[in-house]
């Protein structure tokens, strides 16, 4: 499933405008009522999707096909990645093991045992604990997966190449979803933790909302459109499937 559907865009894209509840049923004719329903998960009318796509600034068509389930990230292979996806106080998070060989570098961690667990199933060695933000549900098994494997860890730098092991991996600075943000971007895997997700964003209480959306067209989108990108949550994506589907853009 998407980590975001219509009701969380419209939310999202309302916020980051700061359009109150009282202007967007002015300039739309949907009444705060059916608004409140539609944030509650209702489906919309596509005469709603319209209004509201035009009002909030966001793709009509591909805000339409989110509404109506019409499109979906393609699946793939991805044999050097691992997905760890941990339950975090009821969500799912994405954490990821990065495979060269008999080398891994870790993006992220909700927990460490589960992450612990594949790094012993696929008898690897952690080069390096690489951090997209450090909000809780990416960070909280951090310090014993450090402690386990005497590795360093890399959060909250410049733009910058660095050479780890035998994985050479180009740091983005991405402020967004929040300041210090990162996204890690090795061969054509980008790792984009909550700055985007498949079809939306995340949440842009930290920076403003231009800023954000500015970042991803600047650091994400401009990347070759082959680029598959691994979010914090969510399923996994390309650079080519959020520019014809991601109706923030």
């Amino acid at each position: 499933m998407l980590e975001d559907n219509f009701s969380d865009i419209l939310r999202k894209a309302q916020q980051g405008l700061k359009i109150s509840s009282e202007e967007l049923s002015r300039l739309t004719a949907v009444s705060i009522a059916e608004l409140e329903q539609l944030k509650l998960y209702k489906q919309p009318t596509q005469q709603q999707v319209n209004a509201l796509a035009e009002v909030l600034r966001l793709d009509k068509q591909k805000l339409s096909n989110i509404a109506f389930s019409k499109w979906h990230p393609a699946q793939q292979e991805h044999k050097d990645v691992i997905l760890v996806q941990q339950d975090f106080y009821g969500n799912k998070t994405n954490n990821y093991l990065i495979i060269q060989k008999n080398e891994c570098i870790i993006i992220d961690s909700a927990g460490a045992e589960q992450i612990i667990k594949e790094i012993r199933t696929h008898s690897l060695k952690p080069t390096a604990i690489l951090i997209t933000h450090n909000h809780s549900d990416h960070i909280a098994g951090v310090d014993k997966l450090q402690s386990k494997y005497n590795c360093p860890v890399y959060q909250e730098q410049e733009d910058s190449a660095i050479e780890l092991g035998s994985f050479k991996i180009k740091i983005l600075k991405t402020p967004g979803h929040s300041q210090n943000h990162n996204c890690f971007l090795y061969k054509n895997y980008c790792f984009t933790g909550d700055l985007i997700f498949a079809g939306s964003i995340g949440n842009s209480n930290e920076v403003p909302y231009q800023t954000h959306l500015s970042t991803i067209k600047k650091k994400i989108l401009s990347l070759p459109a082959s680029t598959l990108l691994f979010p914090g949550h969510g399923p996994a994506t390309s650079v080519k499937e959020e520019l014809n589907n991601n109706p923030f853009f």
